[in-house]
């Protein structure tokens, strides 16, 4: 997705890319790779737990965002936030006990995946907490542009490297896979 939207980008925003130095790229490099971990995580999770619980524990991004803010960036968070992050929490527990099938059966390694699920979420809010610095000097196309695909090409080197492919899935699977790469970064942008 990011390879399309390389011709998007202005001379401008090209511009704020180049400008980028020392500890800006650094803290960009280690923003993208702690935006691969989320992703690796979180779809490795699924491999073990069910859809609801692993958006349980993905619910808890914001409230470990505001506790990064808090920690990390020394910026108070209001009440409102926290009812905010509660109520939202509160209504993904009650989607999530809408299932019926029990657990245990179905995935016997269900507490791995939602550990995986929750650290997922905790590397979210990192990368959240990361983008407020990098963002303060790009726009939110060449910050896009330049995060994902290093979280990119830190995702294929983790895939070849394990020994994966991204090879021999049918053919649909690929334009799938590009409809998924290109809808969420158009809406992103936009």
């Amino acid at each position: 997705a990011c390879l399309l939207l390389t011709p998007w980008l202005s001379q401008a925003q090209w511009q704020q890319l180049r400008s980028l130095h020392g500890r800006e790229m650094l803290l960009a490099t280690l923003n993208s790779a702690v935006l691969a971990i989320h992703f690796l995580m979180f779809v490795t999770a699924l491999e073990s737990t069910p859809v609801t619980e692993a958006m349980i524990f993905s619910s808890l991004t914001p409230f470990f965002t505001a506790l990064l803010a808090i920690v990390v960036l020394k910026e108070t968070v209001n009440r409102s936030v926290w009812m905010g992050i509660g109520l939202a929490f509160c209504g993904t527990l009650i989607i999530a006990q809408t299932r019926a099938n029990p657990i245990l059966t179905v995935y016997p390694n269900h507490w791995f995946g939602n550990s995986l699920a929750l650290f997922s979420s905790i590397s979210l809010a990192t990368n959240f907490t990361l983008a407020r610095q990098l963002r303060n000097k790009l726009q939110v196309l060449p910050y896009s542009w330049l995060v994902f695909g290093l979280a990119s090409m830190w995702v294929a080197a983790y895939v070849l490297l394990s020994g994966g492919t991204f090879l021999g899935y049918p053919r649909p699977a690929y334009g799938w896979l590009f409809l998924i790469a290109l809808l969420p970064q158009i809406a992103w942008v936009s």
